[in-house]
């Protein structure tokens, strides 16, 4: 005889969270793909997504002692909210789809907490209505039907089945995702489903569904041949006595400045008619400006630009350079400038030395001092440190002392006031802005570039009073973007439309300034040859005179060639690349990729000719991961 009917019933009322917590679970993350994506099919998004779900709660559902039941029931949901929640605001961001690397950087995110807060939606905290509802339903529930506990969560020996379907449903999905290799993050997780987008990433180690490098051997043995992965590719190869300009600020003190969030837009823009970046503008006239110029860094941000301006080297697919190759004998520029030609080789950050491990980092490239937040202490904090006022001001007398000794200096500069979300007080005298952008961020944007300005023209002043400034080469640069389309609102992209008098696009976004200044030397150039930040060591090391025959760098003299070719792999998809005349990402391959013009950032619809260039860098980022990955570890 079957199971009385009474106790069918009451069988299905205690099994009731294992549905209940099936239902949150699926509607959180078809809410999240909602997000994410710009389409989303319920039933290909619940075919991806609900084996998980099945075979973790009907496992849980299983298990007899009722308050492990319910704990592990809550657990697995919490765990699952504040993932979605991440993979939301970080992707806000970033445009990529974290996976546990990023996540396992959590600790970094107290030093930005403004920045990440600014990202966040009210929308988001739906993740976690349920924690509010779930109570309710129960006292509602059981005054409706005393004589039933609810918290019994009894299940039929025929329970199995459901975990079971669940692991069929993810062995198929793992089987048809694990050997397809899908570019950009946000497609892949689309088509796999978030989780097993994670599962894979996991899979995949430290490549992270980056590059597979095969024959690595071969590689080395290539590398060490060529010695010039970049030049294998081009044409011209002339030696240091036919360089333009080789040596020709020789024995200068080197001052770099990295600029937090500049973008190449800001540079010269006028508000109505008053313009953003005053000093800049005229110190142009004087400079070599690099206008078609792209960052390159990965997850670390301004610490990759750090490690890709001093080594010529791309940063891992994703990770920070600084978390991955910090326990490397780095060759680099400051190792560079110390032996050839005896530089005293410093750095200046007003933050903490230990975000994103740069004081393993510093050493690892050569640096004989770096200065942080204990040296500059808690003064005038704008943001996450103290001031780019305060960051030149206490960095000059350092400066004036190595100097005193006859050494040429190396000096790098990390800037911190323009940081995302750019909230510069009104005690800075910030510029006056018309109505139509004002409470917008690109209001706070260009008032965080406005005062990055003054201070490069304050610095400047200090190193012209303490009789620098004429021996000297000053090189500035962008870090990365400050305005990303995903993360500011409609108002924002309005007004940045309305003063660039066109649609933003990713090519302004990641279009970055470099400006390069030699007082007696440069003179006035603008030069519109495409470059990245891989390519300042070079060109650096050309205007110094170092002989980098027997040093490999991924990046080419900017001053000294004809054409480049960049690539870019952690804020669009791997194979995404700039070249002379284009910016192209692909999507599930090179086939379905976008490409836009540099020149008009319109998009092509014929992009075929290009399909070289991506094969070309996929290899030169192979060459790069295998290079680095063969480093010897410091002794």
């Amino acid at each position: 005889m079957g199971m009385p009917r009474t106790e069918r019933t009451n069988e299905a009322w205690t099994a009731w969270p294992f549905f209940w917590f099936t239902f949150v679970l699926l509607a959180k993350l078809i809410f999240i793909r909602s997000t994410l994506f710009s389409q989303v099919n319920i039933l290909q998004s619940v075919w991806v997504e609900i084996g998980y779900v099945l075979a973790i709660l009907g496992m849980v559902a299983m298990i007899r002692w009722r308050p492990v039941k319910w704990t592990l029931f809550v657990i697995v949901n919490l765990i699952m909210s504040v993932f979605l929640f991440s993979v939301v605001v970080y992707y806000n961001y970033s445009g990529y789809i974290v996976t546990y690397h990023a996540l396992s950087q959590i600790n970094q995110v107290g030093t930005v907490g403004d920045s990440v807060a600014s990202l966040i939606r009210p929308e988001y905290f739906l993740l976690f209505i349920d924690f509010v509802l779930l109570p309710i339903i129960i006292l509602i529930i059981r005054s409706a039907n005393k004589r039933t506990d609810l918290l019994q969560t009894s299940t039929s020996r025929w329970f199995w089945l459901i975990p079971a379907t669940g692991i069929v449903i993810i062995a198929i999905n793992l089987t048809t995702y694990s050997n397809q290799f899908i570019p950009d993050t946000a497609v892949a997780a689309e088509k796999q489903g978030l989780i097993t987008y994670e599962v894979l990433a996991f899979a995949d180690g430290s490549s992270e569904l980056a590059l597979a490098i095969e024959n690595k051997e071969e590689m080395i043995e290539t590398i060490q041949e060529i010695k010039d992965p970049q030049q294998a590719f081009a044409s011209y190869n002339a030696s240091p006595e036919e360089r333009n300009l080789f040596g020709a600020a020789e024995g200068r003190h080197i001052f770099v400045l990295q600029l937090e969030a500049f973008q190449q837009f800001a540079l010269g823009l006028e508000v109505d008619g008053k313009p953003v970046t005053p000093f800049l503008n005229d110190l142009l006239k004087e400079s070599f400006h690099f206008p078609n110029f792209y960052q390159q860094v990965g997850q670390g941000n301004t610490s990759d630009a750090e490690f890709l301006l001093n080594t010529s080297i791309y940063p891992p697919a994703f990770q920070a350079a600084s978390e991955t190759y910090s326990n490397k004998d780095l060759p680099s520029l400051p190792k560079l400038l110390k032996r050839q030609q005896n530089y005293q080789t410093l750095t200046f950050h007003a933050n903490d030395v230990s975000f994103w491990s740069r004081n393993d980092m510093y050493p690892a490239l050569g640096f004989d001092e770096y200065y942080d937040i204990s040296f500059f202490g808690d003064e005038d904090v704008i943001g996450i440190g103290p001031s780019d006022d305060v960051l030149y001001s206490k960095a000059m007398p350092e400066l004036v002392k190595k100097a005193d000794n006859g050494q040429p200096i190396y000096a790098n500069f990390i800037t911190l006031s323009s940081h995302h979300p750019f909230r510069i007080p009104q005690s800075k005298k910030p510029m006056e802005m018309p109505e139509d952008i004002q409470g917008t961020i690109v209001e706070d944007y260009l008032q965080s570039i406005h005062y990055t300005d003054q201070m490069i023209g304050k610095f400047v002043e200090q190193l012209k009073a303490n009789g620098l400034w004429e021996n000297s080469l000053l090189v500035m640069y962008g870090d990365h973007f400050g305005l990303q389309q995903k993360a500011i609102e409609q108002k924002d992209i309005e007004a940045i439309d309305h003063l660039l008098d066109r649609p933003y696009t990713d090519v302004d976004r990641f279009n970055i300034p470099l400006i390069m200044t030699a007082p007696g030397i440069t003179d006035g150039q603008t030069i519109e040859l495409t470059g990245g930040q891989i390519d300042i060591f070079p060109t650096i090391a050309n205007l110094v005179g170092l002989h980098t025959d027997q040093h490999v760098m991924f990046g080419q003299d900017l001053l000294n060639t004809s054409s480049n070719l960049l690539g870019m792999r952690y804020y669009m998809p791997l194979g995404s690349f700039f070249n002379d005349e284009i910016m192209f990402r692909p999507e599930e391959s090179f086939a379905d990729g976008e490409a836009y013009r540099l020149e008009t950032t319109e998009e092509m619809t014929d992009f075929a000719e290009y399909k070289s260039d991506y094969e070309r860098i996929l290899q030169l980022l192979q060459l790069s991961d295998a290079y680095a990955d063969s480093l010897p570890e410091q002794q």
